[in-house]
Order: C-alpha cells, then sequence, then structure tokens
C-alpha cells in the first residue's frame, strides 16, 4: 500500500512543479522504471532471482528480460532533449511492458 502511495505521490509532486514551474518555461517530468539489471541483481541469493526473475518478468510484455540501464537512460535523454519540448508534468513508464500484464 505504501509503495503505491508513494509512485501517487511522485506523479501528484511532478504534475504540481511542472504547474508551477511552467510559467518559467521549465518542464518537469519523471521516469517510472521497470526491472533493471543492475549490480544488486547480481548479489542477490540463486534461489531469491529464480524466484523474483519468473514473477517479473514473465509479466514483461515487450521482450521478457530484465532491462539494461541503459533503457532507463535513453527515456532520461529523449526528456532532455528538444524532441519532447512539449512534454511535461507526467511520468514515462519504462518496463518493458509490465504493467500491461
Amino acid at each position: 500500500m505504501i509503495y503505491g502511495a508513494t509512485k501517487a505521490a511522485i506523479l501528484a509532486v511532478t504534475r504540481n512543479m511542472a504547474h508551477e514551474l511552467g510559467k518559467n518555461k521549465i518542464r518537469v517530468n519523471a521516469v517510472r522504471p521497470g526491472c533493471v539489471k543492475t549490480e544488486l541483481w547480481k548479489q542477490l541469493n540463486p534461489d531469491l532471482l529464480k524466484i523474483a526473475l519468473s514473477t517479473n518478468v514473465e509479466r514483461m510484455v515487450y521482450h521478457h528480460d530484465l532491462m539494461d540501464p541503459q533503457n532507463i537512460a535513453n527515456s532520461i535523454v529523449f526528456l532532455s532533449s528538444p524532441m519532447s519540448d512539449m512534454v511535461t508534468g507526467t511520468f514515462i513508464t519504462v518496463d518493458a511492458g509490465f504493467d500491461l500484464a
């Protein structure tokens, strides 16, 4: 329950900041990452890793694999570029379709 509430709070803060700072032509967005291959995954107990992967990866509609940090970085580069000059007050979910399942 707390996890969901914090996600909702992040969106609310992002939207509020975008509203407040928009008059100064400052865009505010957030990125909501899914499961990413980090050093932490390598440190997990192999049995826990197997459970986590079977639970999470099966729900990933697009690749059925954990994402690389570069996948998240790509969305941040996009949000930082002129290509997203009309994107503000939202967050981009980068989760290989996890939420769709």
